[in-house]
């Protein structure tokens, strides 16, 4: 079972799927252009996607935001002890950087290294959704 396959049975077929902008919407979209054998499965995963970021945009506003509707910024203004400030990657950009050296290097304990701390980076933003989504609910 290839990565692609093992992630849709781990994604299942039933549930939303929250995110925090277009990306993955996008990032999906182009999935199934590149395996189209998974084409149906992907694109199925964009009826679930439920777009956190417009909620906070349309609804939501708070002074530590300071201008800027990242969850990035969201998330350590509604929960001040909560961020990336811990992790040794703390940003997109960055991210993609790391790993393309992942994928390019030869060093096995680099690669691992890079990958490890990929995973606390994508950890973290996934926490940082629902974490948000608690914040803002209300009793």
């Amino acid at each position: 079972m290839g990565v692609l396959s093992a992630a849709l049975d781990d994604i299942g077929e039933a549930g939303s799927i929250i995110v925090y902008s277009s990306y993955e919407r996008r990032m999906l979209n182009e999935l199934a252009k590149a395996f189209p054998q998974h084409e149906a499965e992907l694109l199925a995963l964009t009826d679930r996607l439920w777009d956190l970021l417009p909620i906070i945009q349309n609804q939501y506003y708070h002074p530590g935001f300071r201008g800027s509707f990242s969850i990035k910024s969201v998330l350590p203004a509604l929960l001040p002890k909560e961020g990336w400030s811990d992790l040794e990657l703390a940003d997109g950009r960055s991210a993609v950087l790391m790993y393309e050296q992942a994928l390019i290097t030869e060093q096995e304990s680099l690669r691992t290294d890079l990958f490890d701390a990929l995973r606390a980076y994508c950890k973290q933003d996934t926490l940082a959704m629902f974490k948000v989504r608690e914040a803002l609910l209300i009793d």
